[in-house]
């Protein structure tokens, strides 16, 4: 629309355009999502709100779907895998853990009230936390049911979208999957949230160092000085609404690397 309006088109300038072959209903549908409004994503709704995000690439449309997708469960496993080839859904990906005649999944996992279903095996083989949960206990062994407290819903699909074969995490996510491998101790998350972090270009290098701090993240935090000894002034830096809440090691750590380019 921004290139439909002020971009090269004809119709740049007009205070009336015509869009050919959509839905006054189904566009009507789309603002109240993109408007603050009340309105909910639907069975009726979540196709038709995709194929319009995706022809005027609104991505908060999209991301509004995915998630619905996500967490539906009367959806079939089938349309899921077939939506997220057709508009290339990263974290609807091809898992549903919310159909629980899936054959690999044999354990309930209850986050946010809501029931993800996985397989005890091969959570347990990458987070030493959830191989005592599932057989340390022998009253826990023949459990098929149980509740994780404290744990975001999206963010836990986001863990299980990395460790099972899928795609990638999306953009944006790297924080709340730290901190559930940090809670879990899955190592292999934590790598891949870290490698996202450092390739982003979308979250500032303080925040990144912060996130370093909180996370021990020793390759992110000698990317970060790399980045702000190159291009940043120390006085600039120290401004920053985030070095005010770095760590006094951390300061140093950076002013030491500071120093070291001007010698």
């Amino acid at each position: 629309f921004s290139s439909l309006f002020f971009g090269f088109f004809l119709e740049k300038g007009k205070k009336e355009v015509k869009l050919e072959d959509v839905a006054y209903e189904e566009f009507i549908e789309l603002l109240h999502i993109i408007y603050p409004s009340r309105k909910k994503i639907t069975d009726e709704s979540y196709e038709f709100l995709l194929k319009i995000g995706d022809r005027f690439d609104i991505a908060f449309v999209i991301d509004r779907v995915e998630d619905f997708l996500i967490k539906s469960t009367t959806i079939s496993l089938d349309k899921k895998r077939e939506l997220a080839e057709q508009y290339r859904l990263a974290r609807l990906g091809v898992m549903d853990f919310s159909d629980s005649s899936d054959n690999r999944s044999d354990v309930s996992l209850i986050v946010g009230g809501m029931a993800i279903h996985v397989n005890k095996q091969y959570l347990g083989m990458y987070s030493p936390v959830f191989h005592r949960l599932f057989f340390d206990n022998s009253d826990d062994r023949e459990k098929n049911e149980f509740e994780l407290e404290g744990v975001d819903y999206k963010d836990f699909i986001d863990l299980l979208h990395v460790i099972y074969p899928s795609k990638k995490a999306p953009e944006g996510s790297a924080e709340g999957l730290l901190k559930l491998a940090k809670r879990f101790d899955i190592g292999c998350v934590t790598e891949q949230a870290e490698a996202s972090l450092i390739a982003s270009r979308t979250i500032s290098i303080l925040e990144k160092l912060r996130i370093s701090e909180q996370y021990k993240l020793f390759r992110l935090q000698d990317h970060c000085f790399s980045e702000l000894t190159a291009h940043c002034h120390f006085e600039a830096v120290k401004r920053s609404s985030v070095y005010k809440i770095l760590s006094d090691a951390t300061k140093a750590a950076l002013f030491e690397q500071m120093v070291k380019k001007i010698k």
